[in-house]
């Protein structure tokens, strides 16, 4: 036993230390608690568990309010057109019309034929010889023997038509035309490429308006003068 620092009378020099004696019983009450100490700090979060059932399906909701209505489509394709309904009834009969004026009497001569079976050689810019009339009266047309001019006569509307046939020495074109007053009405020409003396045909016809004494002739446009035969030319007085 180790000399504590009370007075002691004994002497200061010790023998050694003897073994330590058995621990000895517990006391039998707790100590006081101590305070508690601080709040460590937080630790890692731990992984995601797994994820749990599927709950039941709730009840539906009430529906929502109709919304905007949108803008029109585009028109579709139109349809097949249906089947043709059946005739209405006539209807009744109009007001007859007024009397029209008193036609005007006309000119003795309303038809003249000019025919020319010779075949006549024709240069280019020359007019188409008629050799023989036909029905050929004092009237609205007239023409002398053999000429190559016909005179209407007769201010008015005239229906005139020609037919001929024609060959050239050479390939190339061929046509004629009608004039009035030497003047060639374009919309009378008549034209065909051919091979050199093969025949072909032209022909036209023409509602024109003349001046009183009009003259009116078959010419040669081909440029090139050709041969014409089997000529047949039609004046007809409308009015």
């Amino acid at each position: 036993m180790n000399c504590c620092d009370c007075i002691c009378p004994r002497p200061r020099n010790f023998g050694p230390t003897g073994p330590t004696g058995p621990t000895g019983p517990a006391g039998s009450s707790t100590g006081v608690t101590g305070p508690t100490g601080a709040t460590g700090p937080t630790g890692p979060i731990g992984a995601t568990g797994l994820t749990g059932a599927t709950g039941p399906t709730g009840a539906t909701g009430s529906i929502g309010l109709t919304g905007a209505t949108g803008p029109t489509g585009p028109i579709g394709l139109t349809g097949e057109i249906g089947p043709t309904g059946p005739a209405g009834e006539i209807g009744p009969t109009g007001p007859t019309g007024p009397t029209g004026p008193t036609a005007e009497p006309v000119a003795e001569n309303l038809f003249a034929n000019f025919i020319n079976a010779n075949e006549d050689s024709v240069s280019t810019g020359a007019n188409v010889p008629l050799s023989t009339a036909i029905n050929l009266t004092d009237g609205s047309v007239t023409s002398a023997e053999g000429s190559t001019e016909i005179t209407l006569v007769e201010a008015g509307n005239y229906l005139i038509s020609y037919f001929t046939t024609v060959t050239r020495s050479v390939d190339g074109v061929v046509s004629v035309a009608l004039t009035a007053n030497d003047v060639i009405l374009t919309q009378t020409e008549s034209a065909q490429t051919v091979v050199a003396t093969d025949e072909t045909s032209l022909s036209n016809q023409t509602i024109y308006t003349a001046q009183p004494n009009t003259i009116i002739s078959l010419q040669n446009t081909s440029g090139e003068e050709v041969v014409f035969s089997n000529l047949n030319l039609i004046v007809q007085f409308l009015g």
